[in-house]
């Protein structure tokens, strides 16, 4: 698990450098020549996110889950039972930094609300209602995550050396038509990952000293989780791109961006997830997730404030260790796992 877990941190933030790009203020990008393809509109988008500096929007994720009650151990039905979701706010800018967090986490009929701001290169964590300064780890490694942008030049030439091409990361984008979303022009985009290609990508950047200096140049998540030695070889990744297709089903993800300044405005992501083959899968016969992201207009001014009366992180971890139930509560099962898919270790990812 541990293996997995490094690996999926990894990949997170690679997306996350990738995906740095298109949140902010950018200047109108046009389309060379006129041309609408979906895959002109798709780079256009790309090219136009490169100046951008900051963003605002919401996001919500749900999961349902298709169990057999008969066979799903009764500790996990409580979770499983209804749709999991996360959603949020986020405010985020660059130049000066600054960010602005919400998350809220419902299962099992419970609500788990986590808040982070960022002003500088100070971090705040709230939880229950009460704010507290981040820990100095914590800091360094979010503040490398957060603060990409100056190094955004240096990523598209990586990606151009290492021949990877975001716009060929679907296998039938397409383009459905065009609508209006508060007051702005788009034009609506859909499409099928191509997973074997995303994989294969990803691995290969993660592979890539250049960009582990990029995702992590002060080494805080390589040190901490000893990354370099967890990296998938070959052999592993064949596993992972076989494990993949077998799982993911329906995986679709539809694009809005603006007509005349290409920027991204709202992003759908819907698919469905089954047991590998002669996998033990304790009555979970799937999953299905719809995920959305929405982005306010990119003009708008981001300014975070530092949370008064912000209290040590000593003192949230002390109030964790002698009672942990108070803040987790019914998801201390999905922190300790609970059988699912089989062995997540054997899976890898």
């Amino acid at each position: 698990m541990r293996r997995a877990l490094a690996v999926g941190l990894i990949a997170v933030a690679s997306l996350f450098v990738i995906g740095a790009t298109g949140c902010g203020e950018a200047a109108p990008a046009g389309l060379a020549g006129g041309d609408n393809s979906p895959q002109a509109l798709v780079a256009a988008t790309i090219s136009a996110s490169e100046t951008m500096t900051a963003a605002t929007g919401s996001f919500e994720v749900s999961l349902s889950f298709d169990v057999d009650t008969s066979e799903m151990p009764a500790e996990a039905m409580p979770l499983l039972n209804e749709p999991m979701t996360l959603s949020g706010t986020f405010a985020y800018a660059d130049e000066p930094q600054a960010g602005d967090f919400t998350i809220s986490l419902s299962a099992g009929g419970e609500v788990l609300d986590v808040g982070v701001k960022m002003v500088d290169d100070k971090f705040w964590l709230s939880l229950l209602d009460q704010w507290y300064e981040a820990p100095e780890e914590m800091v360094e490694m979010m503040g490398d995550s957060f603060g990409q942008q100056a190094k955004l030049s240096e990523l598209k030439s990586l990606l151009n050396e290492l021949g990877i091409d975001p716009v060929t990361w679907f296998k039938d984008l397409r383009l459905v038509g065009e609508e209006t979303i508060a007051g702005t022009d788009v034009y609506h985009l859909s499409g099928s990952p191509d997973t074997t290609k995303i994989m294969t990508d990803l691995l290969a950047l993660m592979n890539s000293e250049e960009f582990m200096s990029l995702v992590d140049p002060s080494n805080s998540m390589t040190d901490t989780m000893g990354v370099e030695d967890l990296l998938p070889s070959m052999e592993d990744i064949q596993e992972i791109q076989g494990q993949l297709n077998q799982m993911l089903r329906d995986f679709t993800i539809d694009l809005w961006v603006g007509k005349k300044d290409s920027l991204l405005r709202k992003v759908a992501v819907e698919l469905n997830m089954v047991p590998p083959a002669d996998e033990e899968v304790d009555g979970l016969n799937g999953i299905a997730l719809k995920a959305l992201l929405k982005l306010d207009d990119p003009g708008k001014v981001v300014k975070v404030v530092a949370p008064p009366s912000a209290r040590p992180f000593s003192e949230l971890e002390k109030a964790i260790e002698d009672n942990p139930e108070m803040f987790m509560g019914p998801f201390m099962g999905i922190l300790g796992g609970f059988g699912g898919f089989g062995d997540m270790d054997d899976l890898s990812f």
